[in-house]
């Protein structure tokens, strides 16, 4: 089977509901109850409400990869949150540091301890409880 041909059959298999419109106008057609004009004009109908649908399909589908690329990378910024937080603006990565911790000590010019709010303090505590029993289980 030839590219055209196959590229008719796939738009055939993906829009049956114009396929069986067209084949309705066609036996109207040859049954003399539409005249060859009234047969053109509706075969011309179908053909642009099957373009509209592909268009619009068209357009679903790239917008649909676009959604998938960005959270893909979004996804990939929170497996890596160093990466997150330099890769932030100068805002953001204070709203990030804002969201994950309650409290920071600094003395001169560094950090010599944090407080975090109470979801990542429980999900670290979690995380310590099950590399504890890791280590007991060793």
């Amino acid at each position: 089977m030839d590219q055209a041909t196959g590229a008719r059959g796939q738009r055939t298999e993906r829009h049956p509901a114009f396929q069986r419109v067209a084949t309705k106008a066609k036996t109207a057609s040859c049954d003399d109850a539409l005249t060859l004009d009234e047969f053109k004009l509706e075969q011309a109908r179908i053909q642009d409400e099957t373009k509209a649908a592909q268009d619009a399909i068209a357009q679903w589908t790239v917008e649909i990869d676009d959604m998938r690329h960005s959270l893909d990378e979004a996804i990939s910024l929170l497996v890596d949150p160093h990466r997150l937080y330099t890769e932030a603006p100068e805002g953001i990565n204070l709203m990030l540091v804002q969201a994950i911790c309650d409290k920071i000590w600094i003395l001169d010019t560094g950090v010599v301890g944090i407080e975090l709010v109470t979801p990542y303090a429980e999900l670290l505590t979690v995380e310590a409880r099950l590399a504890l029993d890791d280590v007991r289980a060793h």
